[in-house]
């Protein structure tokens, strides 16, 4: 079965701000790293339905909620990499 790759306009705004504000939260409170990884993981979760039209909704809140956690969790993933360097 052929299914259509996902693209932006499948991506649910209120997952990625439900996410964002999770991803605020959770880099206070543990690494960013960490949350980059669950940010990376839950992106994968998502591939894996990816060839489904079946769970097309949920690949789509899996995007939708890896691209909100990485928001806050890439740049200061980042700076904290360099930092520790």
């Amino acid at each position: 079965m052929k299914t259509r790759a996902i693209e932006i306009h499948d991506l649910q705004p209120w997952w990625v701000t439900a996410a964002f504000v999770c991803g605020c939260v959770a880099v206070l409170l543990i690494s960013p790293i960490r949350v980059l990884v669950a940010a990376t993981l839950i992106t994968f979760a998502g591939l894996l339905a990816f060839h489904t039209n079946r769970f097309r909704r949920a690949r789509a809140r899996a995007a939708s909620f890896s691209a909100g956690l990485a928001i806050p969790a890439l740049p200061l993933s980042v700076l904290h990499l360099v930092d520790s360097l």
